[in-house]
């Protein structure tokens, strides 16, 4: 096989690889492969822990427990450093307050699989079925994609909200209704309570929209997506 660029690749792919059986058996085995690997970091005693790690779960232990967004055990202090989407996922686990890091590993993992399942579905609208086999082979063999899952962080739970969003502006900016603009400013916004590295990446966005589409209207809806994150952002 002959590589010439990536996209030559997945065409490549997509003419002279297996059919549609054959592509399923080997997402099915690739999904295997990760089970096996999930198994071994649990039984090796793997540590999920991230500098950030401790205080995630603190955050979302007492919100489960009272609702309040804050890493103090006495009087309330609000928490300002980090956004809350994450910690709000962690509180959701079930007994999240005896930090069962398995399971949030295993919750990671799902997410994972399902951002990965999500990219193979918008890239097939987008580019043709013959790279999307391609993305959701890759990502699921990809070595980050191996490791971020098992950790206590929150790139994962920020993987299906981004790229949501740039798969939603992408079916916008390919003539799709001015729903799609309103979903990519939705997912940004929760992006970015997830992650505030995300801030002003909403702003951005709507400005690529403007140029390449320039109504109004699509601009107004995405504006007022991205718009409902802005109070605690800004607030905080």
């Amino acid at each position: 096989m002959r590589y010439d660029g990536v996209g030559r690749l997945a065409t490549t792919v997509g003419r002279n690889g297996p059919p549609a059986t054959g592509f399923i058996a080997l997402v099915a085995a690739l999904l295997l492969l990760r089970g096996i690997f999930f198994w071994y970091f649990l039984e090796a005693g793997g540590s999920p822990f991230q500098p950030d790690s401790e205080r995630y779960l603190i955050l979302g232990a007492n919100l489960a427990e009272s609702g309040r967004f804050s890493a103090s055990s006495g009087d309330f202090e609000p928490e300002v450093f980090r956004t809350p989407g994450y910690p709000f996922f962690l509180s959701l686990v079930p007994g999240i307050e005896a930090r069962p890091v398995a399971w949030v590993a295993a919750a990671q993992e799902l997410i994972y699989v399902f951002s990965a399942l999500l990219a193979f579905a918008g890239l097939r609208r987008l580019l043709g079925e013959p790279l999307a086999k391609a993305s959701l082979i890759f990502l699921l063999v990809e070595p980050g994609g191996l490791a971020f899952p098992k950790l206590i962080a929150s790139e994962t739970l920020f993987l299906p909200l981004g790229l949501g969003a740039v798969l939603a502006g992408g079916l916008y900016l390919r003539g799709g209704g001015r729903r799609w603009a309103l979903l990519a400013g939705l997912a940004l916004g929760a992006a970015t309570l997830v992650r505030p590295v995300a801030t002003y990446l909403p702003l951005l966005f709507l400005l690529v929209m403007w140029f390449a589409r320039g109504s109004r209207r699509e601009l107004a809806a995405g504006d007022a997506a991205c718009g409902w994150r802005g109070g605690w952002s800004w607030g905080r």
